[in-house]
């Protein structure tokens, strides 16, 4: 029985330090084509989960809260390891339109092709494993970004080519 339990502990431990490392990866990327994060958004009284680009979520963070960059890092590790869902500030919104949560409805087709696994998934969206290779639409970009942010898949908008593209970097 103890043997059991230190397995399950340790898994837990590794899974929580490859999950803080690819959440400290993505919320420091401060570039102007930054990396997609996913996040829980609270509109009125429902939750739904909601893509953004790093870069814009702490721009949202810096005019509502006046986080720095530190303090936006740690609030949002918190905020997504225990998807505690963002409370919305439609004022600052409607001021700042850059700034767009863009929400992630269900798409069949990247349901069914992510059944397959990473690896099928990849080859299927992405050319050489890392380029956007087929027309989507936003909502389906929208569904495979929050794909690979489960997965902890870097995904962004290339600055030079403008391409939906991704970074697999080791874990």
């Amino acid at each position: 029985m103890k043997a059991i339990l230190t397995f399950v502990l340790c898994s837990f431990i590794m899974f929580q330090e490859t999950k803080d490392k690819f959440f400290n990866f993505v919320l420091s990327d401060f570039r102007t084509s930054s990396s997609f994060i996913v996040v829980d958004i609270k509109k009125q009284s429902y939750i739904e989960k909601a893509v953004i680009e790093n870069m814009f979520l702490y721009c949202y963070f810096y005019l509502t809260e006046r986080l720095d960059e530190i303090s936006y890092k740690d609030m949002m590790k918190e905020k997504l390891t225990h998807h505690i869902p963002i409370e919305l500030n439609d004022s600052i919104l409607k001021s700042e339109p850059r700034i767009q949560f863009m929400i992630i409805p269900q798409v069949k087709r990247v349901d069914s092709v992510a059944q397959k696994g990473i690896e099928q998934f990849i080859d299927f969206y992405f050319a050489r494993g890392k380029v956007q290779k087929i027309g989507l639409t936003d909502e389906e970009r929208n569904a495979i970004i929050q794909k690979l942010f489960e997965w902890e898949i870097v995904s962004y908008i290339d600055d030079e080519t403008g391409a939906f593209a991704i970074s697999r970097r080791k874990k």
